[in-house]
């Protein structure tokens, strides 16, 4: 589903892309689990090193780091030069810091998001392993909050997630999940949640995922029954408990662990995220609220998050 000519296809002009490590208590067959943070810190720094190769390789790629290099990305389109995609790093699964004074390196490296949870880690419990926030948590979100991250609440549990965004003070997001109200599993975001992320000036990063917009759904089902329509009342759902569409953008979450048959009819590839905008009209949102749940809600919340160089 994922691959740079399809990206340029869908006109996306920046990805979220994650350093992700694998606990090897959830890894199935033939996939790389880690058993102690070292490993996850060793795991994180191989595909940081992937990144960078890929950057170097291909211009089609681009770093985003800073608000001068998001603009470069942003110019080469609007001044009809060959397109990039802008590459924005986000850690998912903190236990690759093996430390919260590692934070800052990671900064240095050019990460800009970190979301504390994907299963319950030395930080935080998860919305699969609910728990709290631990000690190594907390002062976890002091060093993001003095280094200049963003922090992503997907994955966390209730729990933690509640003490998170009462603590953090820096920007937040919700980089890939759906509202509860739409399909009731604990993994999807609770209401009290996405209106903070309103009051915030955050984004709620919703999933054109079948399993997060009809909870009956299970694999064997395949694309039958869900459609685009479908991604679209996410949308309005989430819209309307934030406080608007400005705090709402797309969150694939198009990285590898599925591919086409796990999503709405009519979506193939990435390429065929603009099809959402399709569904978006069909559905009544006006026109300029679909450019921002489009993409400008993201850029305006970049240019908030990153350093200037």
């Amino acid at each position: 589903m994922l691959g740079v000519p399809e990206l340029l296809e869908a006109r996306v002009a920046v990805v979220f892309a994650t350093i992700y490590t694998l606990p090897a208590t959830h890894a199935e067959k033939g996939e790389r689990g880690y058993h102690t943070p070292s490993e996850a810190r060793a795991e994180a720094l191989r595909q940081f090193s992937l990144y960078q190769s890929w950057i170097a390789e291909d211009d089609r790629l681009g770093w985003v780091r800073s608000r001068s290099e998001l603009e470069a990305v942003l110019e080469r389109r609007h001044n009809g030069l060959e397109r990039q995609v802008g590459v924005v790093l986000l850690i998912e699964n903190a236990d690759c810091v093996t430390q919260p004074t590692e934070v800052a390196e990671w900064y240095e490296r050019g990460v800009r998001i970190i979301g504390p949870a994907w299963h319950r880690n030395t930080y935080t419990g998860s919305s699969g392993e609910p728990g709290p926030l631990t000690d190594a948590g907390r002062a976890l979100l002091s060093e993001m909050e003095r280094a200049g991250f963003a922090l992503d609440i997907s994955h966390m549990a209730d729990e933690a997630m509640r003490e998170a965004l009462d603590r953090y003070r820096g920007p937040v997001c919700s980089s890939h999940a759906n509202p509860r109200v739409v399909a009731d599993r604990p993994r999807q975001l609770p209401s009290w949640a996405l209106k903070e992320l309103g009051r915030r000036e955050g984004v709620a990063g919703i999933m054109p995922v079948n399993w997060a917009l009809n909870s009956e759904w299970q694999s064997e089902h395949g694309k039958s029954g869900v459609g685009l329509a479908r991604v679209a009342e996410a949308v309005q759902a989430a819209a309307e408990i934030a406080g608007g569409y400005r705090f709402i953008g797309i969150g694939s979450d198009f990285d590898g662990g599925f591919g086409a048959e796990s999503c709405p009819e009519g979506i193939e590839t990435v390429g065929d995220l603009p099809r959402m905008a399709q569904a978006l009209s069909e559905a009544g949102v006006p026109e300029p609220e679909i450019g921002a749940v489009m993409g400008s809600n993201w850029l305006a919340w970049l240019e908030r998050l990153l350093p200037e160089e």
